[in-house]
């Protein structure tokens, strides 16, 4: 379901900027980085998270019943209450991380202003990326119950993939983005979208996660 939910999160936020755009066909994010968002940084976390377990494997051997329960659960089963909960869960972060980027940077948005540069344009579009990006490695952290060490490996791999081809990216002349990233991490404005977004996305996640433990 997962992996349904970072598809909706992407593909809301490029329906967003279009709207948002007047739908002059303008896309917020670039071919390269939609295509290295499900290959390099959200991909291999995915496929490791089969280590996952929320008890050690004796324990499991010992209480058979546990694979009853399970079964029955909406853990293992795309039920349309845990779907509709996932894909509502995408389209609130994908208005979260258009919205406060836009808000940040102002210009981001062309109907809203006549004066938008293709700086701030480019600007807001790398760090709702960047966000983005972050938002689906810290899903992966809370949502599984035992962290092994492949999947951090891959989860930490996938955060120096992205940094690595998104400078190497900027370093192209061709690119819209030309030298954005490396601007971007002394503008303050970028740390604070960054730290805003995953604040307004995970804060109710955690919030959720803590109430249901403490208060089943």
């Amino acid at each position: 379901q997962y992996c349904f939910y970072k598809s909706f999160v992407i593909c809301t936020c490029q329906l967003l900027f279009a709207r948002a755009s007047a739908f002059s066909g303008a896309s917020l994010f670039d071919s390269f980085s939609i295509m290295a968002y499900n290959v390099f940084f959200t991909g291999f976390p995915v496929m490791l998270y089969a280590t996952d377990q929320d008890l050690p494997a004796r324990v499991a051997a010992r209480r058979p019943r546990l694979y009853r329960d399970v079964a029955r659960s909406d853990a293992l089963l795309v039920s349309p209450r845990s779907m509709a909960a996932w894909v509502g869960r995408a389209v609130c972060h994908a208005a979260v991380l258009v919205g406060v980027c836009g808000a940040v940077y102002g210009g981001g948005f062309p109907e809203l202003t006549l004066q938008a540069s293709d700086a701030d344009q480019a600007s807001m579009a790398l760090t709702a990326y960047t966000a983005l990006v972050a938002l689906q490695q810290l899903t992966v952290v809370l949502e599984s119950h035992h962290l092994t060490w492949p999947n951090l490996l891959a989860i930490g791999g996938s955060s120096l993939a992205f940094c690595a081809l998104e400078t190497a990216a900027g370093r192209s002349p061709r690119n819209a983005a030309h030298g954005a990233l490396a601007r971007l991490t002394m503008d303050a404005r970028f740390w604070l979208a960054l730290a805003l977004s995953l604040a307004a996305t995970l804060g109710p996640v955690v919030a959720a996660k803590y109430a249901a433990l403490h208060h089943p």
